[in-house]
């Protein structure tokens, strides 16, 4: 039987009782008019009458009411939970977006550490949402250059591990003793922070994660290091990393810095805004094609023909010059072995551009430096701190980029050279 046809016998037979009451009424009430006492107990027909009286129509309504509402509870629950798995399944937010297929400046296994992050971080935190994989190469970039200088593995392995300096409390840092045994940091003593993302070992101790699936969460490992950052960044209640206000307070959870937050987020705005490149001159740690091969000492024509492969716009504004003092400390331009880059504008979102290039090439570079927000500097081949290293010069590198490299320095990375003077 249908729900409609149930409706309308119980809507009939609902009519019929109440013509019946409505009929009997009078009698009953000059019945209840008169002084004869009422029996003490209730006797079969009164109780049968009782029930007859019911109102079982009423109960029939409500059972379909009900049953209906019933329905719309199931679809609501149904819909909500549906909305909480959809984020679950398709990454969250606009974590979608796609990387491009590569990055000037950014290895190609770090790029898919954060591309797989961003996507996979609602299993990371599931009230996370905003999370793109610029993000987390804005923090790559300001704490490691994007673990510039070091070699990566297929399976995300850095090698040398990048550590920090010992949290000794120099230098406007934090006293902390040893966490981890030595496990990470290679220290007993004092800890250090660990990695590309540069985890101290205690906190890798609660958010590190295994991205690579390796059955290992590794701080030296690019999947697990960018994992983990997710699970920092996101916290444990939701957060939409889509708003401004809301990135920043994640970003100062990191590194309680405003200098810091600055810098990663202009970092963030750089990677967001920039493409891929024309080709790609940077899949690799050795230079691109074919270039002229420095002549003598002379490596001017080389690093400008370097510089070319990327496909970035730049100035040169310096190469030779020469420098008649009695210094032993004489600037790389003075043997024609130094080129300086620049854009309109100090701290030109571009010169970052220029400088994450060149940090892909660090092995085979005497100097690299650059002091802008978030710019890498390398000296001898090896990634140092602009801070440390450069601080007599920091001043004189927020409007270009300073690139120097010796005929032996660019052989290291595939480099031919020429002795011919």
């Amino acid at each position: 039987m249908t729900m409609p046809t149930i409706v309308v016998k119980a809507a009939k037979s609902g009519v019929s009782r109440f013509a019946r009451r409505t009929a009997l009424r009078p009698a009953r009430t000059a019945q209840r008019r008169l002084p004869a006492p009422r029996p003490a107990t209730a006797t079969a027909s009164d109780s049968a009458e009782n029930t007859k009286s019911r109102p079982w129509w009423l109960l029939a309504v409500l059972v379909i009411v009900l049953g209906n509402f019933t329905v719309i509870i199931t679809g609501l629950i149904v819909a909500a939970a549906a909305a909480a798995l959809i984020p679950h399944f398709l990454g969250g937010g606009d974590s979608l977006a796609p990387a491009p297929s590569s990055v000037t400046g950014i290895p190609a296994v770090m790029l898919d550490a954060y591309t797989q992050a961003a996507r996979d971080s609602q299993q990371y935190a599931p009230g996370c949402t905003g999370m793109r994989w610029s993000i987390l190469a804005g923090i790559g970039k300001i704490e490691s250059g994007e673990a510039a200088g070091r070699q990566i593995t297929a399976g995300g392995d850095i090698t040398p591990p990048i550590l920090g300096p010992r949290l000794d409390g120099s230098n406007d840092t934090q006293r902390i003793t040893d966490t981890d045994g030595g496990r990470w940091d290679k220290d007993t003593v004092l800890d250090r922070a660990v990695g590309p993302m540069q985890f101290i070992p205690s906190t890798w101790e609660s958010m590190g994660r295994d991205g690579n699936g390796d059955g290992v969460a590794d701080p030296n490992n690019a999947y697990d290091a960018a994992a983990a950052t997710v699970v920092h960044l996101c916290g444990r209640g939701p957060t939409n990393l889509g708003d401004r206000a809301q990135l920043s307070r994640a970003i100062f959870g990191y590194n309680a810095s405003d200098t810091y937050v600055a810098n990663v987020l202009q970092a963030i705005d750089m990677f967001a805004a920039l493409g891929a490149p024309a080709d790609d001159s940077a899949a690799s740690d050795d230079v691109p094609g074919s270039v002229p091969a420095p002549r003598g000492g002379d490596t001017i024509a080389t690093i400008i023909a370097i510089m070319a492969k990327s496909g970035l716009p730049y100035t040169v504004t310096s190469t030779f010059r020469p420098d008649n003092s009695d210094s032993p400390h004489k600037s790389y331009h003075a043997f024609r072995e130094a080129v300086d880059f620049s854009m309109p504008g100090s701290d030109n979102p571009q010169l970052l551009a220029i400088n994450q290039y060149w940090a892909r090439y660090a092995a085979g570079l005497s100097e690299l430096i650059y002091t802008g927000p978030g710019g890498t500097c390398v000296k001898d081949g090896a990634v140092v701190s602009c801070t440390a290293v450069y601080a007599a010069v920091a001043a004189e590198h927020h409007d270009h980029v300073h690139v120097a490299a010796t005929p032996d320095m660019l052989r290291r990375i595939g480099v031919e050279t020429d002795d011919e003077p």
